[in-house]
């Protein structure tokens, strides 16, 4: 049971972490926003300077945390893994199990909730490992971008693996030292 409490809480927290990350993104992009409403910047040049930063924020203890963006229309805004894609329409982009990623992330951003969690299947930075993964997605509707973020479901699995194996080692020896006091 402490096994099943521990991945809930994980998987809980690790969903709760990429979505304040996102949220974090689009304060971002709202502040640039408002220098473009105040005058400060055109349109074009606060969208360039707001990709721009994003593109080099990183989270998590290895900072391998990264977000990508893509507009309402499918196209590609920014992605710092895949930046020869970017531009690309990606309304076609389907995962090994049929999954419409882009289609599916732009359903839940034009959700009641502005933004939501999918799943699917994705390759990792190493270019050739593809692997599930949660993201989070939330929609900054003055630019109709959709600020996306995520974790690989294995990276987390391997994290969750190495605690249950403390938490069954601590039950044994309890186990065994209840054994023994009887």
């Amino acid at each position: 049971m402490a096994v099943s409490d521990y991945e809930d809480a994980m998987n809980n927290g690790y969903n709760q972490e990429i979505k304040l990350q996102v949220q974090s993104v689009i304060t971002i992009l709202q502040a640039e926003y408002d220098k473009c409403e105040a005058g400060d910047l055109t349109e074009e040049e606060a969208k360039k300077e707001a990709a721009e930063i994003v593109r080099a924020m990183r989270y998590g203890d290895a900072g391998d945390g990264y977000f990508w963006i893509d507009d309402t229309d499918y196209n590609l805004v920014m992605h710092p893994i895949l930046p020869d894609q970017e531009g690309n329409n990606r309304y076609d982009l389907e995962d090994q199990n049929g999954v419409m990623i882009i289609q599916e992330i732009m359903k839940v951003c034009n959700s009641a909730d502005g933004g939501g969690f999918n799943e699917f299947y994705f390759t990792k930075a190493d270019g050739v490992t593809v692997a599930p993964k949660v993201a989070y997605s939330e929609l900054f509707a003055p630019w109709g971008w959709a600020v996306s973020t995520g974790n690989y479901v294995d990276d987390m699995q391997v994290e969750m693996t190495g605690v249950e194996g403390r938490i069954n080692q601590k039950f044994e020896v309890l186990c065994i030292v209840i054994v023994i006091m009887m």
